[in-house]
């Protein structure tokens, strides 16, 4: 057993084909990325932006969880799809993919072209995790559309300021 789900697959009786268990490591470092991705965008979109400046703590916290993405997006994932490529699909220059007579691409190209791929994935993702970060609201802006909602477009007025209840 090559891969990082040996003991998976044969508690579930060896019902996995042999690709899976092959694939092992880069199924498992795919799903931790796209996790954590998923867990920084949720925690992006529930929790508003504070009034007070953020911690030092606070920052080399947020830093560590940033690093670890990328460090897994852009260097894990990529690197074992390499592996994974090479030594179980066979796809390295030998194995001819497409030939014509002034043109010959080998399996090597679509390979890289995979990791091209995954890379403009990961790129868009982070683009789009950092905007959504720096546009999310404080908390004061969340209650007012919250509150918006519930009493209606007439309770600011046109310069955005409250407007005073009649009795």
């Amino acid at each position: 057993m090559h891969g990082g789900l040996g003991a998976f697959t044969t508690t579930v009786g060896g019902i996995a084909p042999g690709w899976l268990d092959d694939a092992g490591r880069l199924l498992i470092a795919t799903v931790v990325t796209l996790g954590l991705m998923a867990l920084f965008t949720a925690y992006i979109l529930m929790v508003p932006r504070s009034d007070k400046p953020t911690t030092w703590a606070q920052n080399m916290a947020l830093a560590v969880v940033v690093f670890a993405m990328f460090l897994l997006a852009y260097g894990v994932v990529p690197s074992e799809w390499i592996i994974f490529a090479n030594a179980y699909l066979r796809w390295d220059e030998a194995n001819v993919l497409i030939e014509t007579y002034p043109i010959t691409v080998t399996k090597n190209v679509a390979r890289d072209l995979v990791v091209v791929g995954i890379y403009l994935f990961f790129l868009t993702a982070n683009v789009a995790m950092f905007v959504m970060w720096q546009k999310r609201p404080t908390a004061e802006e969340a209650a007012a559309d919250a509150g918006e909602g519930e009493e209606g477009a007439s309770a600011t007025s046109a310069f955005g300021r409250p407007v005073a209840k009649k009795a």
